[in-house]
């Protein structure tokens, strides 16, 4: 069952969520913690502009693909999260594992809309406790 609030203008969400793949639950001790994100995560992406330039200038475009990191225990439940955006995990995000035997994978198994995360994802590359 999932829990709504509104504290201080953000939507707070708990309860408890599986993750599938393998990955459990975030355990119910972080639950009372709130999630914080950037305002730009709750705005539609810009759109790409065209820039007025010079005929001889070379124009190079760089897209940076948002992306997750999250620390998994042996049992596979979620102990932190990270992403490089500002924003909370996401649908759409590449999606990588860090296992306690050091290894690193890639899922597309991880359905991050199934948990509710919690912790202060403002600064990206910050881990994020999840129990």
């Amino acid at each position: 069952m999932r829990y709504y609030k509104l504290i201080a203008g953000l939507l707070v969400v708990t309860g408890a969520a599986s993750v599938p793949g393998g990955v459990a639950s975030v355990s119910g001790a972080s639950q009372s913690r709130q999630l914080v994100e950037s305002a730009s995560c709750h705005r539609p992406p810009p759109r790409a502009q065209a820039a007025v330039t010079p005929a001889n200038a070379q124009t190079s475009i760089v897209t940076v693909p948002a992306t997750v990191f999250l620390r998994v225990d042996r049992a596979g439940r979620v102990t932190a999260a990270a992403t490089n955006t500002g924003c909370a995990p996401r649908h759409g995000d590449d999606v990588y594992l860090f296992r306690p035997d050091g290894s690193i994978t890639v899922t597309t198994t991880v359905d991050v809309e199934d948990v509710d995360w919690v912790g202060d994802f403002t600064t990206p590359g910050v881990f994020q406790p999840q129990r």
